[in-house]
């Protein structure tokens, strides 16, 4: 009738809640979904398996010798004369074909870790042979076709990091970089094997987390929405994208590095001694801020909504203020008397090194030269400011993450060759 048009329909919900989301990521809801639906279990409990006895083989908890008698075990609660107290209890099992040594920690991230490498292994295997199956078919669209080849480099990545010999690998190689950066030797940050445990942990977590953005994203684009509802159509690649890129790596590897001085502080601290005041130093300042860029290098469209939209106005101010103060503190630094009690920035480093009394604020380090450099710009230097800066202008310091991020666009089937599905909103 007349001139008249119909009002267009409202574009498609784009999926949950920032909240929600983060809980699926860190709970692996769309990697565990995937496997279950690809029946794919039996597969993630191989690599798993696999993992494990080449682990074992090779880090000298499985020796395999011929040995005579039958089976028997003993269970070790602790050894008075052995300080590496995180090896207890401990369990061990002598065979006709071998000796199995099984230490406390390093049992404990070994089964961590090689239930990590089976997960991250089947949902790479899965992602890449549904990719070469539709395009070995055809049977996408120019869209879908231009996101797949966007999501190869990402998948060949994962595949890497995924792999049983890369993780020991990457953990061996951080361990000289998290020594330089501490000040500590390589031969102490060794002898505290727990840490390379540990390191391998937080390798293979962070491996997980992204396979699971990948699924979030790309879900509908292997013709099974994930709980999102869209799919992520990738940026074309530009100097402005890889600029995104970098951003975001740059606050994924600061992150994990500032967060990982926690830990190498234990070698030299007790936990169970230490004081508030480092409990404070090691949550709030290192902890807190290395959350904030790993959750935006992540996650960061619901960043910025959870910064600008999410709960009342009240707390955003609050939760702005908290990581502002954080920020300060790691970029400018505390006065006296809190920096004698553990708590430091920059600015009190910068003290110690020129000088400086401590009744100025002025605290020591034990790094120098080019390693002392790269934690004051890429750890200190970038997560500090950057903290201040969402704390202040959260959308415009978010931004440059978001230039790597694509358009989200409903789930729904690609309509084929020539036709491109409408974008409803931007990410």
């Amino acid at each position: 009738m007349g001139g008249d048009r119909p009002t267009p329909a409202a574009p498609p919900p784009l999926g949950e809640g920032t909240a929600s989301r983060i809980l699926g990521l860190l709970t692996l809801r769309e990697v565990r979904r995937f496997i279950a639906r690809s029946g794919a279990v039996a597969m993630t409990v191989f690599f798993a398996v696999v993992y494990a006895l080449v682990a074992m083989s090779e880090g000298g908890m499985l020796i395999l010798a011929r040995i005579g008698g039958g089976y028997s075990y003993f269970l070790i609660w602790s050894d008075p004369v052995d300080p590496q107290w995180w090896h207890y209890p401990g369990l061990l099992v002598v065979a006709p074909w071998g000796i199995v040594q099984l230490p406390f920690f390093g049992t404990v991230a070994m089964i961590a870790v090689a239930a990590g490498v089976g997960l991250g292994m089947s949902v790479a295997v899965l992602l890449t042979f549904a990719l070469l199956r539709r395009r070995r078919e055809g049977s996408a669209g120019p869209a879908t076709l231009g996101s797949l080849s966007g999501l190869t480099p990402t998948l060949v990545a994962l595949l890497a990091i995924g792999a049983c010999c890369s993780t020991t690998a990457a953990a061996g190689a951080g361990i000289p970089v998290i020594a330089g950066l501490t000040g500590l030797s390589v031969a102490g940050l060794l002898f505290n094997d727990w840490f390379l445990s540990l390191f391998q942990v937080a390798i293979v977590a962070a491996a997980l987390v992204a396979q699971e953005a990948i699924l979030q994203a790309y879900g509908g684009l292997f013709g099974r929405p994930s709980a999102t509802a869209v799919v992520l159509a990738p940026p074309a690649i530009s100097r402005r994208m890889l600029a995104g890129v970098a951003f975001r790596a740059a606050l994924l590897i600061g992150g994990l590095l500032w967060s990982l001085e926690m830990f190498v502080a234990w070698t030299s601290v007790s936990p169970a001694t230490a004081p508030l005041a480092v409990w404070v130093e090691w949550l709030f300042v290192h902890q807190f801020v290395a959350a904030v860029a790993i959750a935006v290098a992540i996650l960061p469209g619901p960043m910025v909504s959870a910064l600008t939209e999410s709960g009342g106005r009240r707390f955003r101010a609050m939760l702005r203020g908290v990581i502002g103060v954080a920020g300060a503190v790691v970029l400018v630094g505390v006065p006296p008397p809190l920096s004698a009690w553990g708590i430091a920035g920059i600015g009190n480093e910068l003290l110690g090194l020129l000088g400086a009394p401590a009744s100025i604020g002025a605290v020591g380090t034990a790094v120098a030269g080019p390693a002392l450099a790269v934690r004051w710009l890429l750890e200190m230097g970038l997560l500090g400011g950057f903290a201040l800066a969402v704390a202040v202008r959260p959308s415009a310091s978010i931004a440059p993450a978001l230039w790597s991020a694509g358009r989200l666009r409903p789930a729904v089937p690609d309509p084929g060759p020539g036709r491109e599905p409408g974008s409803v909103a931007g990410a």
